[in-house]
């Protein structure tokens, strides 16, 4: 899906759900997809014409309704 978004990506990931805060609780997300971009920009204009086909493409792999949130790196180790 990387691609569908263009130059805007600079890094993604997936990851799986394991535990949640405290021992044995079950993880608050089953995964969670996170692309690193320059701008919330430049994410708009890469996501916005394929947002259909990326949305829709998710259905593909499970039944859940997925959350969207842009966030911003603060820190990073």
């Amino acid at each position: 899906m990387a691609e569908l978004v263009g130059s805007a990506v600079t890094a993604w990931g997936v990851e799986r759900g394991l535990n949640g805060g405290a021992p044995n609780a079950p993880a608050v997300y089953e995964a969670a997809c996170w692309f690193e971009v320059e701008t919330e920009e430049a994410w708009a204009a890469g996501f916005g014409p394929n947002a259909d086909q990326i949305l829709g493409d998710i259905a593909n792999y499970t039944d859940i309704t997925p959350v969207m949130q842009v966030s911003e790196v603060t820190a990073t180790g």
